[in-house]
């Protein structure tokens, strides 16, 4: 039996040109309907100025330390085998209260 592995490539091919045809015709016609009316600009915070330059000086610092191409970005193998995954999600929930255990069965549980 001869197998033909051309099927995938092509359907994804075609599902991610779907997709973008799709999203320019969305694109588009966001593009050419009516405008709502103008409103007056309302008054800034200075402190979202603020937010947006420690955003963009966080984006720049990040970006700008060159890795090499086409590896990990962190080696997350050892830390995704060890319980601190679990731990450092689990406990906010316990800290916070969000996390009530229940031991016994409730009358409202059905059990």
């Amino acid at each position: 039996m001869i197998s033909n592995n051309e099927f995938w490539p092509v359907l994804t091919f075609a599902v991610v040109t779907t997709s973008w045809f799709t999203f320019a015709a969305v694109f588009l016609a966001f593009l050419t309907r009516r405008k709502a009316p103008a409103t007056p600009e309302r008054k800034r915070e200075p402190a979202s100025i603020l937010g947006i330059v420690l955003q963009g000086v966080s984006y720049a610092m990040v970006w700008s330390v060159p890795r090499p191409r086409f590896t990990p970005i962190a080696g997350f193998g050892k830390f995704l085998k060890s319980p601190r995954p679990f731990w450092l999600s689990f406990w906010p929930s316990v800290r916070f209260g969000s996390y009530q255990p229940q031991f016994a069965p409730s009358a409202n549980s059905g059990v």
